[in-house]
C-alpha cells in the first residue's frame, strides 16, 4: 500500500491505522498560554518594574542627612519632618512637618510653620520662610542661617545672633525641645541679637533707638534701629 506524500502512517496493533497529516506548507501551531501563566508573568514584570522605584526611595537620604551633607548640624530641624523636596541644582527646598511646632531653645522661643522654604548652600541658608525667633517682644522671620567654624549665625534681617555648633547635635522637639527629659542636650548659656541700624531715606533726619543693655529672659540685645 501506497502511502501519500505528506501523511505520516503509524501501525498500531489491532488498533486501526492512525495517521498524522503533516502538510508541506502548514504553520506550526503554537499553543495557547493558560491565565494562570499569563498572571504569573504579569505579575513577575509589575515587580521588576516597580522595585527599582522601591529602592530609590528607600536608598533617598533623610532630610536631616541632606542638612549634614551641606555641613549644617540635624538640630536646625525639629523631628517630626514628614516629607521634603530640594532641588540639588538650585538648593531650593521645601520641608513638610506634620503640624506647626514650637519651643524654647537657650531663652528664646521658635515658632517653626508646616512648610518651610529657603535655599541652601554649603555651610548657608538663605532665603529661609517658616521660621520665627521671640527677640524682646516681638516675633521675627530668620531669613538667613551661616556657619562659621563652630558657630552659627541666625539672622533676623535687622539683627544676627550666633549659637555653637554643638547646641544643634540632636534634634529639638515640639514643645519642649531639648529638655524633654530634664536634661538640656548641647550647651546653653546667653546669646545675643546684634542689632543693626536701619537705611533713613527720604527724611532730613532720622530718630536712633538705641537698645543699650536690655535684659529679657537672661538674653542680652544691644545696638538699636532707626525709626
Amino acid at each position: 500500500m501506497a502511502i501519500p506524500r505528506g501523511v505520516l502512517s503509524l501501525i498500531v496493533p489491532r488498533s486501526g491505522l492512525v495517521t498524522k497529516t503533516l502538510h508541506p506548507f502548514s504553520k506550526p501551531q503554537i499553543p495557547m498560554a493558560s491565565p494562570a501563566i499569563l498572571c504569573i508573568l504579569f505579575i513577575s514584570l509589575s515587580l521588576f518594574i516597580v522595585s527599582p522605584a522601591i529602592t530609590a526611595a528607600a536608598s533617598s537620604p533623610t532630610v536631616y542627612e541632606v542638612l549634614e551633607e551641606y555641613d549644617f548640624p540635624v538640630g536646625l530641624l525639629p523631628k517630626g519632618v514628614k516629607s521634603y523636596e530640594l532641588n540639588s541644582t538650585t538648593g531650593k527646598f521645601k520641608v513638610y512637618l506634620n503640624k506647626t511646632c514650637s519651643f524654647t531653645i537657650a531663652g528664646y522661643n521658635l515658632k517653626y510653620k508646616s512648610e518651610i522654604t529657603g535655599t541652601i548652600s554649603t555651610d548657608k541658608i538663605k532665603d529661609l520662610k517658616g521660621i520665627q525667633v521671640k527677640v524682646l517682644f516681638f516675633w521675627l522671620n530668620i531669613v538667613e542661617v551661616t556657619r562659621d567654624g563652630d558657630e552659627l549665625e541666625f539672622s533676623v534681617g535687622i539683627a544676627s545672633a550666633d549659637f555653637p555648633l554643638d547646641s544643634f547635635y540632636e534634634s529639638p522637639e515640639c514643645s519642649c525641645g531639648f529638655d524633654c527629659d530634664n536634661g538640656i542636650v548641647g550647651k546653653s548659656g546667653k546669646f545675643r541679637f546684634n542689632f543693626k541700624p536701619l537705611p533713613v531715606s527720604n527724611t532730613e533726619a532720622g530718630v536712633r533707638v538705641d537698645l543699650v543693655r536690655e535684659e529679657v529672659g537672661g538674653i542680652r540685645a544691644e545696638g538699636g534701629w532707626w525709626a
